[in-house]
C-alpha cells in the first residue's frame, strides 16, 4: 500500500469465513470466482494494471484460472501447490477418489506429517489460533485439492501473461521437482523465477519475508514500466518480533 498498490483478497469457496467452510466447491467454481473478481476490479479501476497473486493452493487455482486468458496483466505464484501427471504412488489417487466418494465427511488433521511450513514461530502460532483456519480437512476436500494441483501444472503451458515464480529451498510441502517441472512448463519468454535458500513454504510470512515483498514489488513495477522508489525495509520479520 505504501508503494501505491491496492490489494484485494477474498475467501475462496469452502475456506475462511465462507458459510460452507470446510467443504469443497464444484469443479469450475474457483476458476469462475477468480475471473469474476478480476472483471469487477477492471470495471472499478479502468485502465489500471491488475496482477493476480496466488499462494500455495491459490497458486494452482490462479494457474488454471488464467490458462489461455489475459484477464490479468501478470501472474505471481508464491510456492504454488502443483503436482505432475502421476503421484509417487500410482494407487494413491484412485484410493483417494474411492474414499472421498464413500466417506466424504471423514477428516484428517495432518498433525503427524512433521512438516515445517515456516521459520516464523510467531506467525505459525497466530495461524494456529485463527478460528478461520481449517484444522481438520474433509477427505473430499483433499481429493479436490489434488485435482486442482494436477490441473494447475497442466495449465502452465497455456499461461499468456508475464509470470513470477517464487519458491523456497526449505519448502517441504511442495517438492522441488514439482517446482522445477512447473518452471519448465511455463512459456519461456514470459517467466521469471526466484529461489530463496532460507525460504520455507509460507514465503510471505517467513523470517525473510521482507525480501520477498520487495521482489514482488520489483516484478510489478518492471512489468508496468514504472520507476517507483521502494523504501528499504527489514528483511527479517523475526527480529522485529
Amino acid at each position: 500500500a505504501e508503494n501505491g498498490i491496492l490489494t484485494f483478497a477474498y475467501d475462496q469457496r469452502g475456506f475462511g469465513e465462507d458459510e460452507k467452510a470446510g467443504t469443497w466447491a464444484k469443479k469450475e467454481a474457483s476458476r469462475h470466482d477468480v475471473l469474476a473478481v478480476l472483471g469487477l476490479i477492471r470495471k472499478k479501476f479502468p485502465g489500471k494494471p491488475v496482477f493476480l497473486m496466488g499462494e500455495s493452493m491459490g497458486g494452482a487455482v490462479a494457474l488454471f484460472a488464467l490458462a489461455g486468458s489475459e484477464a490479468a496483466d501478470g501472474l505471481i505464484l508464491i510456492a504454488p501447490a502443483v503436482w505432475g501427471k502421476r503421484p509417487v504412488n500410482v494407487v494413491y489417487v484412485p484410493a483417494l477418489w474411492l474414499t472421498a466418494h464413500l466417506m466424504p465427511g471423514k477428516k484428517f488433521s495432518g498433525k503427524n506429517l512433521n512438516l515445517e511450513p515456516s521459520d516464523n514461530t510467531q506467525a505459525l502460532i497466530a495461524l494456529s489460533r485463527d478460528p478461520f483456519i481449517i484444522k481438520k480437512t474433509r477427505i473430499d476436500a483433499i481429493y479436490g485439492l489434488t485435482r486442482v494441483m494436477l490441473r494447475g501444472m497442466k495449465s502452465a503451458s497455456e499461461i499468456q501473461v508475464p509470470t513470477f515464480l517464487l519458491y523456497g529451498e526449505k519448502d517441504d510441502m511442495v517438492p522441488d521437482k514439482m517446482s522445477r517441472k512447473l518452471w519448465k512448463n511455463l512459456p519461456g519468454e514470459l517467466k521469471t523465477r526466484k529461489v530463496y535458500n532460507t525460504g520455507y513454504h509460507l514465503l510471505l510470512r517467513d523470517c525473510m519475508a521482507g525480501l520477498v515483498w520487495q521482489d514482488v514489488l520489483g516484478f510489478i513495477f518492471e512489468k508496468i514500466e514504472t520507476r517507483i522508489k521502494i523504501e528499504k525495509t527489514s528483511n527479517n520479520l523475526c527480529k522485529e518480533n
